[in-house]
């Protein structure tokens, strides 16, 4: 694989760092907040982010990085406040790079088949035995144990991951919360992975999203919640652990985007993450109990037909009609009394194996 130009000014390698205060919360938050300058159609954010689908999807290097920011600022009124971004590659740089620093690993991919490329792969892909291309197209993974560790640092998550334990339900006939379906109960039941209090479990998340509404670059962070925390501290953006990200024009070959982050859950269950927690070390090993998405998301990731095609259905084989409502046309299933079920129903994603 041909190295990248040295005067490359955000990636330096295929493991480099990267701070989760912005980078990251570029992914999780909805890129709302003020425009550029009065009468301008995008935000600051939206600025940010399309600079960054414009470095990845050219591969562009610090030089030219500093003349399409200089462009930018010629075509910018004389009374627009420059936002600091727009200043100079280092401030863009910094945005970027500031604060805390976790691993961001690379992940080199074929322009033609879309399948991983290893250091073995040198000139032609093994997979399909196209040429590679100079610049690679590519996703990234996040380091886990960084993420875990800064978790860990802060006495409110360490003392919340017993919520399990202390929430008061009014009615146990009543399923309030993930602890109350079957196969959590089942990983806690004696002998289970959650029988032992120091492993977490965690339920996992993909979709896709524009980065704004002027651009056809999209994001598709793969992302996932710890259960064991209280809800309302669950789903907060600073407890939200980030596995992976997936930035351009296309979407991802889902069988391919997930192929390392599977590797990292398998690891996290099997040999886990060494956590500081207070004053002692210890081992906290992760299993993924479930993943939640939109039908579109979860037909890409069980590789089968949308919910609107005949067979759109990711439970049953029963073949669905086009019926007439309104203008349009929906999807619908006639009553089978002995419907046929898909064997693919019950998908591990952990194991990418079949249930």
């Amino acid at each position: 694989m041909e190295a990248r130009e040295e005067d490359d000014f955000l990636f330096e390698s295929t493991a480099f760092d990267c701070g989760d205060a912005a980078w990251v919360d570029l992914v999780r938050d909805s890129l709302d907040e003020k425009v550029l300058y009065d009468g301008c159609t995008i935000t600051d954010l939206d600025s940010v982010a399309l600079l960054m689908a414009f470095y990845i999807e050219n591969k562009a290097t610090k030089r030219l990085m500093e003349d399409v920011l200089h462009l930018i600022r010629k075509h910018m009124p004389k009374s627009a406040v420059l936002p600091n971004h727009l200043k100079s590659t280092y401030h863009l740089r910094k945005l970027f790079l500031h604060g805390k620093k976790e691993k961001i690993h690379q992940h080199n991919i074929c322009h033609f088949c879309c399948k991983l490329l290893s250091e073995t792969d040198v000139g032609v892909c093994a997979t399909c035995e196209k040429p590679i291309k100079k610049n690679p197209r590519f996703f990234v993974t996040i380091d886990i144990a960084s993420q875990l560790n800064e978790l860990y640092k802060d006495p409110s998550f360490r003392k919340n991951l017993t919520y399990r334990e202390t929430r008061k339900k009014p009615n146990n006939d009543v399923i309030s919360d993930i602890y109350d379906g079957s196969l959590y109960k089942e990983n806690l039941g004696p002998g289970g992975f959650l029988n032992d209090e120091s492993n977490l479990s965690m339920v996992w998340h993909t979709d896709g999203a524009l980065v704004s509404k002027s651009s056809n670059v999209s994001i598709w962070p793969v992302q996932a919640v710890i259960n064991e925390l209280p809800p309302r501290m669950r789903f907060t953006k600073e407890r939200t652990i980030l596995f992976g990200l997936w930035f351009g024009k296309d979407k991802p070959l889902l069988s391919t985007f997930l192929m390392p982050i599977i590797d990292v859950w398998n690891d996290l269950q099997t040999k886990g993450v060494v956590v500081k927690s207070g004053s002692t070390r210890k081992t906290v090993r992760i299993k993924i109990l479930a993943g939640t998405m939109d039908l579109p998301a979860m037909s890409m990731v069980k590789e089968i037909k949308q919910f609107n095609s005949f067979y759109g259905c990711g439970i049953c084989e029963e073949r669905g009609v086009r019926l007439k409502k309104g203008k349009g046309s929906v999807q619908a299933y006639p009553y089978c009394p002995e419907p046929v079920f898909d064997d693919l129903y019950c998908v591990c994603f952990v194991l990418g194996g079949r249930g």
